[in-house]
């Protein structure tokens, strides 16, 4: 009997953008209620000065050496840069060391970054709130599609929470430094006054949502193939 042949690069995309709807239906009535309770807790925190006060406690007193690290980070965070080479080596290493479940993982963290990316930045948009640097009353303009309206949610907590959701149910072990690497550059985000900590929260929500269904169907995907019968 011929050696089977090896599995395709894109089978690991493609087998869980496949999967992806029955995970969505399953998690969507969750990721709403916690979504509108994230957005309820934004519009109180917003209209009490509650997110004023607590990042004011983040940014007091600031150090030059800390806001340049703080760029850095948020650099770091940026879609394109370590969250997609995260996402890619995690999969690199799994076809190096003929590991389906992490290849599959890797293709999920993708898959909830890129996702759950898209996802805030169109949230953004439709909600139009300032961001906190501006100095400008804390309301919101909606339909805004310019950048200093566009705080809540954070687009970089909603993209590196997607890559850890992602990740997190194939390959745990990978899940808590880039799970560390996510806080960190929430962090930076406020650190440098660009968002409020609500805006972390609602940008969470909507990662470990994005990434969650990715990473449930990449599981699925993963069950699926070895209970498939050997090619002949």
């Amino acid at each position: 009997m011929p050696p089977a042949a090896p599995r395709p690069w894109w089978h690991d995309l493609r087998d869980p953008l496949r999967a992806a709807t029955p995970a969505a239906r399953c998690l969507s009535p969750f990721a709403l209620i916690c979504f509108v309770l994230a957005t309820g807790f934004m519009l109180w925190a917003s209209a009490s000065g509650t997110d004023r006060r607590w990042l004011d406690l983040i940014i007091t007193d600031r150090d030059p050496g800390l806001i340049q690290f703080a760029k850095k980070l948020s650099n770091w965070g940026e879609l394109h840069f370590i969250p997609l080479f995260l996402a890619v080596m995690l999969w690199a290493a799994g076809r190096y060391y003929h590991r389906l479940d992490w290849r599959l993982a890797g293709a999920a963290g993708l898959l909830g970054a890129a996702g759950a990316g898209l996802l805030g930045l169109v949230l953004k948009i439709l909600f139009g709130r300032p961001r906190p640097h501006l100095n400008v009353p804390d309301s919101l303009n909606p339909l805004s599609f310019h950048w200093n309206f566009q705080s809540f949610p954070s687009g970089h907590a909603s993209h590196t929470w997607g890559l850890v959701a992602g990740v997190a149910l194939l390959a745990p072990r990978w899940a808590l430094p880039y799970g560390l690497f996510a806080a960190a550059v929430c962090w930076s985000r406020m650190y440098l006054n660009r968002h409020y900590p609500s805006d972390i929260l609602g940008g969470l929500v909507c990662g470990v949502f994005v990434g969650l269904i990715f990473a449930l169907a990449a599981r699925r995907s993963l069950a699926a193939t070895k209970s498939a019968p050997p090619a002949s």
